[in-house]
């Protein structure tokens, strides 16, 4: 098999090691010789063989001619918290490890909603949220969605500045929703667009509306 230093690969371990703390996506770092390993002073008894408890006269010792015909690989563990790096003999590899593997992004957001007055507001925002997420990107919300509700005491006030500053943002933004309704001619085709391509289309045209309405302004005040 060839494998190549510095990709990336998914190996799979003959037993005693077909388990999930061996089995998995690595990336490899080194390839050694045997005598290359013991030049780096590398002892890989004590590395591999001695953490699943198995004997060094037994296990070990008979293994000796295996290890010595093949190459020593050292791999570093991908999708860990901490650093996991491993040294293998050739010959526990299962298989020929699997080459087609990439890197993705896994997405996470914490959003703080704010202060409502009202349970019944908190969930029915909750069901949306939940909806939202199911149709824009097909996640499992039961899953993948944390709630943390406390109570919060404060002067009613300030509540109002609250709650008034949030309607304030509403309005500006279905504002903007009726403006670009007017111009929907005039938006391109976004249909076969991604939903990532859509928001950043409209998006800027939400941007080009924004600099009308400004130059509107400015003509009226002057007018004025």
């Amino acid at each position: 098999m060839r494998i190549i230093p510095h990709y990336v690969y998914e190996f799979k371990f003959i037993e005693p090691f077909n388990t999930d703390d061996y089995n998995g996506i690595y990336k490899v770092l080194a390839i050694y010789s045997f005598d290359e390993l013991l030049i780096n002073e590398i002892d890989l008894y004590s590395e591999t063989y001695e953490p699943l408890g198995l004997n060094k006269d037994t296990d070990f010792y008979p293994k000796l001619p295996d290890i010595k015909d093949g190459k020593i690989y050292k791999l570093l563990k991908l999708n860990e918290k901490y650093e996991i790096i491993k040294y293998m003999p050739e010959y526990l590899i299962d298989g020929i490890p699997v080459a087609s593997v990439k890197k993705y992004y896994d997405l996470a957001i914490a959003l703080h909603v704010g202060i409502f007055d009202k349970y019944e507001e908190i969930e029915t925002l909750r069901n949306d949220i939940e909806e939202l997420a199911k149709y824009r990107t097909g996640i499992d919300t039961c899953e993948a969605v944390t709630y943390s509700v406390k109570e919060k005491w404060m002067s009613v006030d300030d509540y109002l500045d609250i709650e008034n500053e949030r309607k304030n943002l509403i309005n500006d933004l279905k504002a903007i929703e009726d403006i670009n309704k007017v111009y929907s001619d005039k938006v391109v085709d976004v249909s076969t667009k991604t939903y990532f391509e859509q928001a950043k289309m409209l998006t800027k045209r939400i941007q080009e509306i924004k600099s009308i309405i400004s130059a509107y302004e400015a003509t009226l005040i002057n007018m004025s």
